[in-house]
């Protein structure tokens, strides 16, 4: 018998489990070869699309089940024979079909049968952002999306754009009147896209400037942030009512914006100053109202304004000039404008000392924070910015690089910053085949109650050299002048590489002299941190800048995780384990988690107990890379459970407080690694360390 149906062009297995919903052989689909149902998938999803496109859909509990599976398949043998192109087009149209079904979730929070398809479909279509003929069909469809019933598809659905604006800003440009209106409604995480996509369709955002401005209040951290970019991007970008709006109001909200947001707004200020000279003496007055700030960052953003207007008011520009030569203290602030590589919209504060030789300003920047914003003081700064060298230099490759590109260097990891996290140590260590590299990174505020306060999260890298040449940039960017491979750093960082190479044939010299990182090299760095589930612990504080775990951004939620000092929870989760987990169902148990052990109630009223010290990895489990957490994975060493809640904060509560007695349990397992002398050269071994010495979160005044 022939493998497919002339009439249907669908594997004859597809075919059947279509036509008769036979669950029984929804199974066996997965047995299939990808390559052998490549052609048929679009003519699946068309099964599909009349399955679901029924009356009686949502309450068969089997043809759901047919469906759920089906798209599994489908998805997964798009994914492996990369063919998106070829389905794009039939993954829309089910998502179109969707859209015209009930999306409002049921009283107990769950989706319904219709929603859980349009999240699948979107997760399939987003992994590929970057193909713009995919993008041009998805995202008319998805932005539909923003004012359905269904609060968490619609932040879903928020997520996914704002990933595809990255590559495709003009694309959502056309659509930015609804963009608009659901920022204006309260969806809050759409805002990140406006400064991206402002100058590509500017009219609709001048309409809608005074809402936009009157509903900033209601925003938060990074939120806030995005929305005075685009006040400041408006201002720049219009010299006439819309600019002279934009920096009125950011004048305006100099005088109520909390301490954090005063460098943001200043910037802001400073940038459209640049841009609008004329527009920075009416508002000196006000400016220099926070010259006697509490702030470093906001004094010396105020002294940087004021010598911007003095030298475009023509007065005193020689003065002005050499000042820049003689010492002066500068910031550089780095913000994300409209068409940014970085899509977090997040503005990075930091410092830099400019040379007292004249040379270029950014050659002198010394050991400053990545993570704060703070000043040296004048001793420091002159112990720093005088770089003398006791005879002959050796001109190594490295040094020449770094002094050609130095301050592209600088400029290149400021904006990364605020996107990606940077290790703070490396090691080397043997596996059975071959050599891994493994990545510590630090909590920046190490609080209190800091989940990682002498210890680091660790994780195994496959993309070692992409790390490795991000490590190297990043030492050089906080280092006062170009670095050499005599540099203890560089030296430790180039025995890592060498002990890893193995059968990789670039040299070290290739690697950290080979061009930035580009946006798909980074965005494959997010996924990796993604994956490994970095952001489940950790997030960007927008205010100080630096990466911190949950307990140190969130102190006020430690009340509700810790109990005595230690992690308790208590709830009903729905539970499944082992393999297979599609085809079982759900078992609904009371769970408590409390000090050491993780305890269930069984139906025959028998407790089970799964001591924390045996949990491997807790991980909250996303349909893509940006969605909402809907449940959460433990493994252990021979076991893989999944576990729902009742809603999204409740998961976090959950994978929170998991983590939390996870890392407790597994407190500090390898004392050794936090006593690697920072400035010693190191050798290639089994387990060789770098500790990055260059890197001082924990920086302040």
């Amino acid at each position: 018998m022939s493998g497919h149906s002339c009439h249907s062009k669908m594997h004859s297995l597809f075919e059947e489990v279509l036509s008769k919903r036979d669950l029984s052989k929804a199974g066996m689909l997965f047995s299939l070869d990808d390559k052998e149902i490549e052609d048929d998938l679009s003519n699946v999803l068309k099964g599909i699309h009349v399955i679901a496109d029924t009356d009686d859909y949502e309450s068969n509990d089997n043809d759901q089940s047919v469906v759920e599976i089906c798209i599994t398949r489908v998805t997964t043998a798009i994914r492996e024979t990369s063919s998106i192109e070829k389905h794009a087009r039939a993954l829309v149209d089910l998502l179109v079909m969707c859209r015209k079904h009930r999306l409002m979730q049921t009283a107990k929070d769950e989706d319904s049968p219709h929603a859980k398809i349009v999240s699948d479909l979107m997760s399939c279509l987003f992994m590929y952002y970057s193909k713009s003929n995919v993008m041009q069909q998805a995202i008319p469809a998805v932005v539909q999306l923003l004012d359905c019933n269904n609060y968490d598809l619609c932040q879903s659905a928020s997520s996914y754009l704002s990933l595809a604006a990255i590559d495709n800003a003009n694309l959502l440009a056309s659509h930015i009147n609804i963009i608009v209106t659901s920022v204006i409604k309260g969806n809050h995480l759409l805002a990140q896209v406006l400064p991206q996509i402002y100058l590509q369709n500017p009219e609709p955002i001048h309409e809608h400037l005074a809402e936009l401005m009157a509903v900033m209040e209601e925003f938060e951290g990074t939120e806030r942030v995005y929305l005075i970019q685009l006040f400041g991007a408006v201002a720049k970008k219009e010299s006439r009512e819309e600019g002279r709006k934009s920096i009125k109001y950011l004048v305006l909200k100099l005088n109520s914006a909390e301490q954090t947001m005063l460098p943001v707004i200043l910037q802001e200020i400073r940038g459209v100053g640049l841009v609008h000279h004329h527009l920075l003496p009416p508002i000196m007055h006000e400016v220099e109202k926070l010259a006697n700030s509490g702030s470093s960052c906001v004094r010396l953003l105020i002294q940087q304004i004021r010598e911007d207007n003095k030298k475009y008011l023509g007065e005193k520009e020689k003065k002005s000039v050499s000042s820049q030569t003689e010492g002066t203290v500068t910031i550089i602030t780095v913000g994300n404008p409209p068409n940014s590589l970085h899509p977090s919209g997040t503005v990075s504060i930091k410092h830099t000392m400019l040379s007292s030789s004249g040379a270029e300003s950014e050659h002198s920047l010394g050991k400053a924070s990545r993570s704060k914003c703070s000043c040296p003081s004048v001793s420091k700064l002159s112990e720093l910015t005088f770089y003398c060298v006791t005879g002959e230099s050796v001109r190594d490759g490295v040094q020449m690089f770094c002094e050609k590109h130095l301050s592209k260097i600088k400029s290149f990891i400021r904006k990364l910053n605020a996107s990606i996290p940077l290790p703070v140590k490396c090691s080397v260590v043997n596996g059975k085949n071959k050599r891994y590299m493994h990545l510590y990174f630090m909590c920046g505020h190490q609080g209190h109650q800091c989940l990682y306060k002498t210890g680091h999260f660790m994780l195994t890298t496959h993309l070692a050299k992409l790390w490795v040449h991000l490590m190297f940039l990043s030492v050089q960017a906080n280092a006062p002048a170009a670095l050499s491979q005599r540099d203890a750093d560089v030296s430790s960082l180039k025995a890592c590489w060498d002990a890893l190479k193995g059968e990789r044939n670039s040299s070290f010299l290739t690697v950290v002299t080979s061009s930035f990182p580009t946006q798909k090299d980074q965005l494959a760095l997010l996924h990796e941190l993604h994956e490994e589930r970095y952001f489940d612990v950790f997030e960007l504080n927008a205010a100080d800048m630096l990466w911190a775990c949950f307990l140190c951004n969130h102190p006020e939620k430690v009340s509700d995780l810790l109990h005595n000092g230690s992690p308790q929870i208590t709830g009903q989760l729905k539970e499944k384990k082992g393999k297979w987990k599609v085809f079982k169902r759900w078992k609904t148990r009371n769970f408590t988690l409390s000090g050491g052990t993780f305890t269930y109630s069984k139906s025959d009223s028998r407790k089970e107990t799964l001591p924390v010290s045996k949990i491997q990895s807790v991980k909250a489990l996303r349909k893509g890379i940006r969605d909402i957490p809907r449940a959460f994975e433990i493994f252990t060493d021979d076991q893989r459970y999944v576990f729902k809640a009742k809603g999204q904060q409740n998961v976090e509560q959950w994978v929170q407080c998991l983590h939390i007695a996870v890392v407790r349990s597994h407190h500090n397992p390898d004392d050794s690694l936090w006593n690697v002398p920072q400035r010693s050269p190191l050798t290639p071994s089994s387990d060789t360390r770098l500790s990055l010495r260059a890197l001082p979160f924990d920086t302040k005044l």
